[in-house]
Order: C-alpha cells, then sequence, then structure tokens
C-alpha cells in the first residue's frame, strides 16, 4: 500500500474513533425524529376509542317507550343513531390519521432538512482541524538556541498518548549493560514525571469525553526515531541532543521537555531576555514537574480534533 493512502486511511481511522460534532447532529437528529411520530397516532386511536365508547353509553342512556310498536322502531333509530355516531367517528379518526401521517412526513423533511445543514456547518467548521496530524514536528527558537520538537499524539478512550521515539547513540566503551539500565531509569523518570500531572476538562461542546488524562510514552528505538541522543561518558552538562551515562533521570526528564517544544525556565547569562519562572517546573532546573501551561498544546490539539473546547484543569 502507498504510504499515503496508508496515512490518510489511518488519519480516517483516528477521527472516527472520536467524539465529533457529527454525532451531535446524529443525535439531535434521532431526537427530533422522535418528537414527529411521539403521541400523534396514539392520539388519534386513543380519540377514537373514546369517542365509539361515547357513542355506545349514549345508545345505553337513551329511554325508549315500553309499548309496541314505539319500543321497537325507536330501538331501531337508537341502534341506527349508535351506529351513524360511529361512522362519524370513523371518518373523523381516518381523516385525524390522515393529517397526523402529513405532519409526521413533513416533519421528518424538517428533520432531514436541519440535520442536513448541522453536517454541512460541522463539515465546512470542522473538518480541516479534525485532520489535525497525529505527527508533530516543528522548530523551536529560543535566545541563541533553535531546534526542532517532534513527537506522536493519540487521543483515544478519552486519553491522549504523547509517544516520543529517541535513538541513542553511545560512545565506545559504554556497555549494553550500563547503557540498558541508564534507559530503564531515564524511561521510568520521564513518564513518571509527565504523565497524568494535570487532567485535561470540556468546558464547551457536547463531546462524550468531559475529561482527558494525558499519558507520556518514550520508546528507544533504532530507526523512525523522533529525536537522537548521543550518550556520553562519564559526568557533564546536559543538553536535548548530549546525554551522560550518569545523567540522572530528573535531567532526561527535562531535555524531554525540549523533545516536546519547551523553552528553559531559569536564568541564564546568555540569555538575559528569558522568561524565568519560580513555580518549580521541569524546566525550570530540574525541578518537581509539569505545569498546567505544558499541557496547554495538548489541550488544544484534542480541541482542534474534536471540535468541542477543553482546558487544561
Amino acid at each position: 500500500m502507498d504510504s499515503n493512502c496508508g496515512e490518510v486511511i489511518e488519519r480516517l481511522g483516528d477521527i472516527m474513533s472520536i467524539e465529533t460534532p457529527f454525532q451531535s447532529c446524529e443525535e439531535t437528529r434521532e431526537e427530533q425524529r422522535l418528537v414527529c411520530v411521539e403521541g400523534k397516532i396514539l392520539s388519534c386511536v386513543e380519540k377514537r376509542v373514546e369517542e365509539y365508547e361515547a357513542c355506545d353509553e349514549w345508545a345505553k342512556k337513551y329511554e325508549c317507550c315500553d309499548w309496541w310498536p314505539c319500543s321497537t322502531i325507536c330501538s331501531v333509530l337508537v341502534w341506527f343513531g349508535k351506529w351513524i355516531c360511529k361512522a362519524w367517528r370513523t371518518i373523523t379518526y381516518t381523516f385525524c390519521i390522515l393529517y397526523a401521517w402529513i405532519t409526521v412526513f413533513f416533519c421528518y423533511i424538517q428533520t432531514w432538512v436541519i440535520y442536513t445543514i448541522c453536517v454541512f456547518l460541522a463539515v465546512v467548521t470542522c473538518f480541516p482541524s479534525m485532520f489535525s496530524a497525529n505527527e508533530q514536528s516543528f522548530d523551536m527558537e529560543e535566545c541563541i538556541y533553535g531546534w526542532n520538537a517532534a513527537y506522536r499524539i493519540e487521543g483515544n478512550n478519552c486519553n491522549i498518548e504523547i509517544t516520543v521515539k529517541i535513538r541513542l547513540n553511545p560512545d565506545s566503551g559504554i556497555s549494553n549493560t550500563d547503557l540498558n539500565d541508564r534507559m530503564q531509569v531515564w524511561e521510568t523518570a520521564i513518564e513518571s514525571t509527565w504523565s497524568n500531572q494535570f487532567q485535561i476538562e470540556r468546558s464547551d461542546g457536547e463531546c462524550s469525553c468531559e475529561t482527558y488524562s494525558v499519558s507520556f510514552n518514550v520508546e528507544f528505538v533504532e530507526s523512525n526515531e523522533h529525536h537522537t541522543v548521543r550518550v556520553r561518558n562519564g559526568a557533564g552538562t546536559a543538553n536535548m541532543g548530549n546525554w551522560y551515562i550518569t545523567s540522572s533521570g530528573r535531567t532526561a526528564s527535562h531535555e524531554f521537555g525540549h523533545m516536546l517544544g519547551f523553552i528553559d525556565e531559569y536564568a541564564a547569562t546568555e540569555c538575559p531576555d528569558r522568561n524565568v519562572t519560580s513555580d518549580n517546573s521541569i524546566m525550570q532546573d530540574n525541578r518537581e514537574g509539569p505545569r498546567e501551561r505544558h499541557y496547554e498544546p495538548f489541550a488544544d490539539w484534542i480541541s482542534d480534533r474534536t471540535c468541542c473546547e477543553y482546558e487544561v484543569a
């Protein structure tokens, strides 16, 4: 299969798995359809039964004379009167049913017109943004630094998962055992530091997921990587593309933030205009963890994907 074709099919699958305004149109149509038929036909049937019973009650209550031939003539007239009453009720019932079906028919047409307009507006306003790419890649600049941020983001079952594929290039002299041990430290630290620190809540719209959890996944790969990191011997000051075999999990979590597109938040002489924060974020100086601002791009992404409004909470 052509890779472009496969990507389109995969994208369509992602879209169909997430609640969108099209489901809202479907729900509105179904509710309106029930309103169209609710009670109209049944009302005619119930009214016919009541009026038939009224004809019978009238016949029972009518008192005929008790001498012949008056009683016989009276009974015949009452019998004819009852059936004329029922015949008239049948005629009115037929018109009632006919009117009800005509009303239902035009109500159905109105429902489909509204549904078509709803779908059209959803397509025009939301469909382009619903193709928000799963693979994210963009250039970042801050102060004297520049780099490419890249990751994969997916939203399913009310969970947003961000995956970063990292290829490690260890220096000679670093054993596989040491590297594997350090990879486990880095992966555990990154995922626990960044995952599920905040929820993303729906603030507007009718999407089925009121909240999304956010999880981060690190994959150390040999190919198709988002980022390449050289692993150096010894100890030193790490950056996004150069880690040391002794680098801590906290350091890896900080550099992971750069891979997602977040800038440093600590004071540096080479960057006098930097926005220095004081809330102990992981981007400040390998401190605690992400803050709400670090989840905002993912809230924006799911908002675009679903056409509902989501905010970090």
